[in-house]
């Protein structure tokens, strides 16, 4: 897959959830200046409950496409983008889980996505945490910067206590 090196990423951690509903739970999520007047956006949560999970997705955008007195198409606008695209999954995943786990009462709780200050992918790696969807968001991903702290980070051993 081809990457871009105009491009940068934000991982943001769900901090508003009891743990037992979705886990420890993560959004990665990229602006890519992909050519001209073209950018894309991708998100990519990761969650651990009930089940080590991956989900995605993307977007294209035109800058020529928007007056640009209405908004400013860059690698921020991307970002936001897809960081609002990340919570919609959040809240649709939120909805599912509280059916499967019969708790109507979860359906009132906010998401809310902090920024990790660090990258919390090392702990998890560490930790046996997500590998599988590490190494995937690696391979997909068309953010340079993304999927080149990914390759560092899947080349950390791991060693049992």
């Amino acid at each position: 897959m081809a990457t871009y090196d105009d491009s940068k990423y934000l991982i943001c951690e769900l901090r508003s959830l009891p743990a037992g509903i979705f886990g420890e739970t993560y959004a990665v999520v990229t602006g890519i200046h992909t050519s001209g007047s073209y950018f894309k956006g991708e998100y990519f949560v990761l969650t651990q409950r009930p089940a080590a999970a991956l989900q995605k997705g993307g977007f294209r955008f035109s800058s020529t496409d928007v007056p640009a007195d209405l908004l400013t198409v860059d690698l921020d606008f991307m970002i936001q983008e897809a960081r609002q695209q990340a919570e919609i999954l959040l809240i649709d995943r939120l909805e599912e889980r509280a059916t499967q786990l019969q708790r109507p009462e979860l359906l009132g709780l906010n998401i809310q996505m902090k920024e990790c200050s660090a990258r919390p992918f090392v702990g998890c790696w560490l930790r046996g945490q997500f590998h599988e969807q590490l190494l995937d968001i690696r391979d997909q991903t068309e953010c340079a910067s993304l999927a080149s702290y990914l390759g560092l980070v899947s080349q950390l051993k791991t060693f049992k206590g």
